[in-house]
Parts: C-alpha cells; sequence; structure tokens
C-alpha cells in the first residue's frame, strides 16, 4: 500500500505542476476527475456532471483549503457539425499578475 501512495505522489511530482498540484490532489481525491491543468495559467478542468452538489463539493472544499480567491465556471458548448456536445467545468485562480483564465472556446479549435 506505501508503494501505491509513492508512485502516486511521484505521478503528481512528474505530472501537475507546483501552483496547482494540492488542489488537483485534492479534487482527485474527492471523487472529482481533472483532465486539463496548468500552473502558469492558473486553472483546472474537471468533468461535469450536471448537479448542483458537485459545484458546492468543490466551492466547499476550496474554501476548506483556504483559497482565498477562485472562479467556478461550468461551460457548454455544441459543434452542430461535430454533433458534439462538451461539459466542462472550469476551476480558475488569480494569476501572479491578478487576471483570470479565460478559457478557450472549441470554436478556436475546431473548424
Amino acid at each position: 500500500m506505501a508503494k501505491k501512495r509513492k508512485e502516486t505522489q511521484n505521478w503528481y511530482d512528474q505530472h501537475i505542476e507546483p501552483e496547482i498540484k494540492s488542489v488537483v490532489k485534492a479534487l482527485r481525491e474527492n471523487g472529482i476527475n481533472t483532465v486539463c491543468s496548468c500552473g502558469h495559467d492558473m486553472y483546472i478542468e474537471c468533468e461535469y456532471y450536471p448537479h448542483q452538489e458537485m459545484v458546492t463539493g468543490i466551492h466547499n472544499l476550496l474554501v476548506e483549503m483556504e483559497r482565498e480567491d477562485f472562479t467556478i465556471t461550468v461551460r457548454w458548448e455544441y459543434h452542430k457539425k461535430l454533433m458534439w456536445l462538451g461539459r466542462v467545468l472550469i476551476i480558475t485562480f488569480p494569476r501572479k499578475d491578478g487576471t483570470y483564465y479565460e478559457g478557450k472556446s472549441i470554436k478556436k479549435v475546431i473548424p
């Protein structure tokens, strides 16, 4: 069991930037699947399942972690050409310059 914990910690150390590592780890330990994160842009994207308890739970977790400033945004996007609906929950924290990451629209990614 101790070996598995060490392997898990090594994964976080190798793949998650230090600025947001503790939040990513806490989210995953609380059943939230993170799919993308960035320490310099200060955001974490999570799979979103539409129910209020998920957003409230994330909010409560961040408050318990004493994160002072953050936003939680749920974004739904539909791309008619691909018949694709994307749902993502984005948690952002202020960057060093005080601004927040605004995310990427699928319209910017898919022609």
